[in-house]
């Protein structure tokens, strides 16, 4: 009798021009323009300076990257336009990433440093200019893609990317699915713990952490804690084994992903499950993967017991769901 939404994300146009953009500028070509434009990545020189633009004796100096298209602020965005080699605009880099994280990686430097970042001056130097040249669409194009032969006209191509989007967003709603389903139980499964005791034990056996961080991230803590505890009841009442080769399975589908990902195609499947046996041999890895298996299949065996209301959504309604 519990219920919970099945989403069905609808693919239409633009997802599946966007998919395609995104195709043809990760098998382009690299120009280096005189002037830029909003695609543009600008390779940049950063220096410490006073308020009066007066440079910093020994102050922080760094090289790094602005994609001019993931600036936060439409007003740096346009003053980033019609740059060349050489010219210093005045940039709030604060303001223009509006992102710790893309701070910290620019600088190079820890969180304890970032205060000092965002209260510093900083002059910005144009080195260079790259832009990306979407690759045309044909037959050299599908053949890197899928490999030789594989994919011969412009439809097949599309239905390719569009059967690849809506495995894409299965994944989604599965994953939504399963987060809607652990919050559920999570909340409706009155578990009690021995706070003061896991306190004393998660200190016990991590030394380094402090009280505060070990009191900031409890809570975090004692949910997957929670989620486990139901988890292993699941397990052990439904009789659910784990067997290595759906372990082995699970790594080779990964491993071929992240292969894909960096450009590879058509690797043989005999490379594919040496190396996933290889990673497998990696306690690290074998415990995550045995983690995935796990969960997707307690999901699994959760899906069978609960009714499942499919839903038809937009991909901007279900993206909004997370907000």
């Amino acid at each position: 009798k519990d219920k919970f939404h099945n989403y069905q994300i609808e693919i239409d146009d633009k997802i599946l021009d966007s998919k395609i953009d995104n195709l043809r500028k990760s098998f382009g070509t690299h120009e280096n323009p005189d002037k830029s434009e909003k695609d543009d990545i600008l390779f940049i020189e950063v220096e410490q300076v006073h308020q009066d633009k007066s440079v910093v004796e020994n102050g922080i100096k760094t090289t790094g990257s602005l994609w001019i298209a993931d600036m936060a602020d439409d007003n740096i965005k346009a003053s980033l336009l019609g740059l060349q080699i050489g010219d210093e605009p005045t940039i709030d880099l604060v303001q223009a990433f509006n992102d710790d994280a893309k701070l910290l990686r620019l600088f190079n430097v820890s969180e304890d440093g970032l205060a000092d970042i965002k209260n510093s001056f900083f002059k910005v130097k144009i080195n260079n200019i790259r832009r990306v040249k979407p690759a045309e669409v044909n037959q050299e194009f599908f053949d890197k893609l899928y490999g030789a032969g594989n994919v011969q006209s412009e439809e097949e191509f599309k239905n390719r990317v569009i059967d690849e989007l809506n495995s894409v967003m299965l994944q989604n709603a599965d994953a939504r699915l399963a987060e809607d389903i652990r919050k559920y139980f999570s909340d409706a499964i009155k578990i009690t713990l021995p706070d003061d005791f896991l306190k004393r034990w998660l200190k016990y056996t991590n030394e380094k952490i402090s009280p505060e961080e070990i009191e900031s991230g409890y809570e975090q803590f004692s949910e997957r804690l929670k989620w486990e505890l139901i988890e292993n009841k699941l397990i052990k009442d439904n009789e659910i084994k784990i067997a290595y080769d759906e372990l082995l399975a699970t790594a080779e589908k990964r491993i071929e992903a992240q292969l894909k990902m960096y450009g590879s195609s058509a690797l043989p499947e005999q490379f594919i499950q040496q190396y996933a046996k290889e990673f497998l041999n990696q306690k690290e890895n074998a415990n995550k993967i045995f983690e995935e298996v796990k969960s997707l299949k307690v999901f699994e065996q959760i899906k069978s017991l609960v009714t499942l209301e499919p839903k038809k959504i937009t991909y901007t309604e279900f993206a909004a769901l997370a907000n």
